[in-house]
This record gives structure tokens, sequence and C-alpha cells, in this order.
């Protein structure tokens, strides 16, 4: 299937013929990666009227990395993210998640802040962004930048894009583990985990959040107070399961049924923070 026709294709050069674009269209659709818009225009599950290519914008692929601060500019690629040395050496629980999202086309072409910015539940970003407290940097059509916590941000405004993602890493390690019907495949069930492991192997500044189960990704509150100041040993972690299985409510999609996503929970936050745990142990991190 072809996607419904489009009136009006632009394709500015900078940020201020952006905001320009949306104030004369605020109805209108940005396109970055394209790896989640357009097989949804293609399927004609969605419409655009005006398209606003942000491919030819200077300034939006940069990387850049400020000690345990991470920016991603709104055109950089997953796998130009995936190769920075500094984002594989601070940011494990991102290099995990890239690393199962679709197949090497899919990540030469998608972006990070684009995946958000679709904010599609079984999309793998939005946990991690939770976990390192993700600030978003936003441009406004009258020309004002704000920042604003992806956490609280509940729908992009029209008139209003996305310009780059700040993540904020204050653990030593973290990790991201993903259940999908095959692998690279969207997630049933994905969660994301950041903390420090102290020098009696207490977990510290624990962050843990979901994906792939609510229509937005969800931090683990209570899972999180649970684990905070305590040794994940084998006992706690099969606590911790059970905790997150009765506190989050599943659901059932074309994907999975609601038990079997509990049954994932149970399974996936253990061995998540395991996986933290084992990495926080190793000199290098």
């Amino acid at each position: 299937m072809y996607p419904e026709h489009i009136e009006q294709y632009f394709v500015p050069k900078s940020v201020s013929e952006v905001t320009t674009l949306l104030g004369q269209h605020p109805d209108a659709i940005l396109l970055a990666g394209g790896q989640s818009l357009l097989p949804l225009l293609k399927a004609r599950a969605l419409s655009a009227r005006t398209l606003v290519d942000l491919n030819r914008v200077d300034g939006l692929s940069e990387i850049v990395t400020d000690g345990g601060h991470l920016q991603i500019g709104a055109l950089a690629r997953y796998c130009d993210v995936l190769r920075d040395a500094n984002v594989q050496n601070r940011f494990a629980a991102l290099v995990d998640a890239i690393s199962a999202i679709g197949d090497r086309q899919v990540r030469n072409r998608g972006t990070v802040v684009g995946s958000l910015a679709h904010r599609d539940h079984t999309g793998d970003i939005a946990p991690v962004a939770l976990v390192f407290d993700a600030r978003l940097e936003l441009v406004r059509t009258n020309g004002e930048s704000i920042s604003t916590s992806f956490e609280t941000y509940a729908k992009q405004p029209a008139g209003e894009f996305i310009q780059a993602i700040g993540l904020q890493n204050t653990a030593a390690a973290s990790a991201f583990i993903k259940h999908g019907r095959v692998a690279q495949d969207r997630a049933i069930l994905s969660v994301a985990a950041a903390f420090v492991c102290d020098d009696q192997d207490r977990c510290i500044g624990v962050r843990i959040a979901l994906g792939g189960v609510q229509p937005g990704a969800m931090r683990l509150v209570e899972v999180e107070d649970r684990l905070e100041a305590a040794k994940a040993d084998t006992a706690l972690l099969q606590e911790l399961g059970l905790l997150a299985a009765k506190t989050v409510v599943t659901r059932d999609d074309e994907l999975a049924s609601a038990d079997y996503r509990a049954q994932l929970i149970r399974v996936a936050v253990p061995a998540v923070i395991e996986k933290v745990v084992a990495r926080a142990r190793r000199p290098t991190q």
C-alpha cells in the first residue's frame, strides 16, 4: 500500500526555518530517520498532508559528551551513537537498547530522538531515557528553546519539535534487556536499570524502568525503593520480580497476552538487576 497524498513537502536547512514552517503549518509531521513514520504512512495508519523533512537542517546530528552528560541531536543515527566511545563507556544500557533495534539498515537510518518522539510503547529507547533522567531540548515556533523532563513530557504539542535529548548518568553501571517474538522485533517487554554498587555490594541510586506494557515507559518506583541500599542476593531478586509483576498492570495486544507479560516481568526485572551488578563489579565500569 502507498501513503495517502502528501500535499506539501518542505526541506528546511535551519532550525529557524523549521519553526517558521511549524508556525505556518501546525499540523505538519516531521521526518527524521523515518523508520517508525514511513511504515505508518504506507499502511495508512497515519496521514501527512504536510511533511517537513529535517535531514538537511544544520547542527542536528551532533553527539556531545561531557563527563556523565550525553546530548544527542535529533538527526543523530542509531549507528553513530552506537559507535561513540564515550557512549560505550558511560551509557551501556543505551548501547544494549540500540543493539536490539531492527537490522543494520534500520540502525543506519533511525534516530534516537525520533524513537522518543514517536512514543510507540514497543520502542526500546524510552525505558533507557527514564533511567538516565532524560531531558528534551525543545524549540517552539517563536524561536524559544526550553528544556523539559522526558518523564513528565506527555505529548509533543503542535508547532514544537525536539531538537535534542540530554541523558545524565550518575550510576556506575547500567543495562537493558528486551523480549520480543524474535530477535530485534518490537518489544513484548523491555526493562532498563542503572545504579551504583558500593564497597559492600549495596545498590545505590537505583533507577529501573519498564517498556512494552503501558502506552509509555514507566518507572518501577516500588522496586527501586525496595532495592535501594540493599544487596541484590538471590532471595531479594526473586522478591523484586514478584513485586514488579504485582505492581504493573499488563495488557493484551497482537504481540503477547497480559499473562505472558506478567510472567516475563518476574524474570526480566531480576535479570537486568543481575546484569547491572555484574557490570558494576568490573574494574572498567
